[in-house]
């Protein structure tokens, strides 16, 4: 006849099956995160459009779209300026600069 089995040996064989699983668990999660964290970065360099290099340039036209000043005028006059008795047209804004397109070479051409 087999050796009949105590409520304390049973308790521990139940939380040791348990410190398993969770193991088993954190191991299978933490795999799942980094997996997901990799495909996510390869998925993004195959974006077609997308390229760190062009995106790591500073915008030059966003700094040259403010007008620049043109020294004190009175509440009287409008955007052209009186300078010896003759109107100047006023300065026109500055127009963006414009970049030739980035193109991607490769991928599945979706």
């Amino acid at each position: 006849m087999a050796t009949p089995w105590h409520y304390a040996q049973i308790e521990e064989q139940r939380n040791e099956v348990f410190a398993r699983v969770r193991r088993a668990s954190r191991w299978a999660t933490a795999t799942a995160v980094a997996a997901t964290v990799v495909i996510v970065g390869v998925v993004s360099h195959q974006i077609p459009g997308r390229s760190s290099v062009a995106n790591a340039a500073p915008n030059s036209s966003s700094a040259s779209t403010t007008p620049p000043s043109v020294g004190p005028q009175s509440s009287g006059q409008g955007p052209a300026s009186v300078a010896g008795g003759a109107v100047t047209p006023p300065v026109p804004a500055p127009t963006p600069t414009q970049r030739p397109p980035t193109a991607v070479s490769g991928g599945s051409g979706w």
